[in-house]
């Protein structure tokens, strides 16, 4: 599987709360596409947009019905609790046969200057 990733708008230094969260959202997006979505690409944008920082995973994959997601998984719950307690948001949009994606979009905090 191919897997690209782009940084649509320069990025600032995050701070390491923000950069944990986002690592592992993308770990376990990522994970999830290699496991389920029978995907041939995948792509990780980053993008600053009204003070937030967007991270969103597009798949090529088989999709899912929203609400009928992998019975008994802990990674979309995971993502959203860990998005929730950075203050942001997870969306998960898909359907079958038209690939997946899932957008987190989080407050930005830069860290502090050394």
């Amino acid at each position: 599987m191919e897997i690209s990733l782009a940084e649509k708008t320069p990025l600032p230094q995050l701070d390491s709360d923000i950069s944990l969260c986002l690592f592992r959202v993308s770990q376990e997006g990522l994970h999830n596409v290699v496991k389920y979505s029978h995907a041939k690409s995948a792509r990780v944008e980053l993008s600053v947009e009204d003070n937030r920082i967007l991270l969103r995973i597009i798949d090529d994959g088989v999709g899912f019905t929203p609400g009928q997601e992998h019975a008994g998984g802990l990674g979309l719950i995971n993502m959203r609790e860990r998005v929730k307690s950075a203050g942001g948001t997870l969306k998960v949009s898909s359907a079958v046969m038209k690939g997946t994606v899932i957008q987190a979009s989080v407050p930005l905090k830069q860290a502090p200057r050394a």
